[in-house]
């Protein structure tokens, strides 16, 4: 008896401890929102706050407009400044993709789960900052911070395909359209392997007459996003590697090393298929397109890699813990580990050095 109760003992000290780091955690992700949010680290928010407060004051909207009224909700709802508006937002929305992550790997312990729910949230490349010294554009990650719209789009992106792909609900399928109201970036990708995963089943075009209205539905706000907002009518090239180059001295290895965890999984165990090729698929939009002119080096068709990224490494968890734990299984877990450590250098670096590159 009594070493029953020291064992249950035991294990609630170490369940505190997987609590506490997730706590903290959450607090530095939290202060590099309201950071971002006042100006202080370098990142996209502010912009964004301006188009929020545009929207409030002067009832203007963008093309992408689904994160900005969430945010101006937020702050007539509960009175509060556009800065504080946007930076509890950004941390919920964390706390939303933690969530989702939580119920997908689907670990029975609940303190555990958090602990690596957590992990996987502020898991950027694999040391990419020693080797490239770049880490959104020349490798990426799961971890982006500077970006919002990028924040709301992983947790949505990240449901929708484990509902649609994993769990067969087709039903999800009609939100797709939605997201381009976010960021077309899923939209982008996921149509065209949606596609690709169909077509080689008998008689799909009758069968997938979701997939049609979807398609045509998101097709069309994003020619019109495209076309007339986002390129300033200058237009889209193909331009393989252009941009991606210009970022990293090696595209090849940058993909290597924002990927090392889930294509370990993926070489050692074979299992989901179709997840490589969704993360392909979305690669190949930062391969071969670029905006013209004055926004050739934006990269913003990065945002479709690094969503799948996000994606990638989830459901790879997912394969890994239903493994047994073998050399395969503690190999993984110790590329995963340099993910983690890189994380963390990472959130310490961008909070002393204000620059999310």
């Amino acid at each position: 008896m009594r070493e029953e109760n020291k064992i249950e003992i035991n294990q609630k000290i170490i369940n505190y401890i997987y609590i506490s780091i997730s706590l903290l955690i959450s607090y530095f992700v939290y202060e590099i929102f309201r950071q971002q949010s006042l100006g202080i680290l370098r990142s996209d928010v502010p912009g964004h706050t301006k188009i929020i407060k545009a929207l409030v004051e002067k009832g203007e909207l963008i093309a992408h407009p689904f994160f900005h009224l969430l945010a101006a909700g937020l702050k007539i709802t509960l009175f509060l400044s556009y800065e504080r508006s946007v930076s509890i937002l950004l941390f919920l929305l964390f706390v939303l993709s933690v969530s989702i992550t939580e119920r997908i790997i689907g670990i029975k312990n609940r303190s555990l789960s958090l602990f690596i729910s957590c992990l996987i949230n502020i898991s950027p490349a694999f040391f990419s900052n020693f080797f490239l010294g770049n880490f959104y554009a020349g490798t990426g990650g799961v971890a982006i911070y500077h970006n919002p719209t990028l924040v709301l789009l992983k947790p949505v992106a990240l449901f929708l395909y484990y509902e649609i792909i994993e769990k067969k609900r087709k039903c999800f399928f009609y939100l797709v359209p939605l997201t381009v109201f976010i960021k077309p970036s899923f939209a982008m990708s996921f149509l065209p392997f949606y596609f690709l995963l169909s077509i080689k089943k008998a008689s799909w075009i009758f069968k997938e007459k979701h997939f049609f209205a979807c398609s045509f539905i998101s097709l069309a706000f994003i020619y019109f996003q495209y076309t007339f907002y986002y390129t300033g009518g200058n237009g889209v090239e193909i331009r393989p590697f252009a941009v991606w180059n210009h970022y990293s001295p090696s595209p090849f290895l940058s993909y290597l090393l924002a990927n090392l965890f889930p294509l370990c999984v993926f070489f050692f165990y074979r299992k989901k298929k179709e997840l490589l090729i969704f993360q392909l698929t979305s690669a190949l939009f930062c391969i071969l397109f670029a905006e013209k002119m004055n926004r050739f080096y934006d990269g913003n068709f990065f945002w479709t890699y690094f969503m799948s990224i996000y994606v990638f490494f989830v459901i790879s968890f997912k394969v890994l813990l239903s493994e047994k734990r073998d050399k395969r299984f503690f190999f993984c877990c110790f590329i995963f580990t340099g993910h983690v450590i890189t994380g963390i250098l990472y959130i310490k670096n961008y909070l002393s050095t204000h620059l999310f590159m």
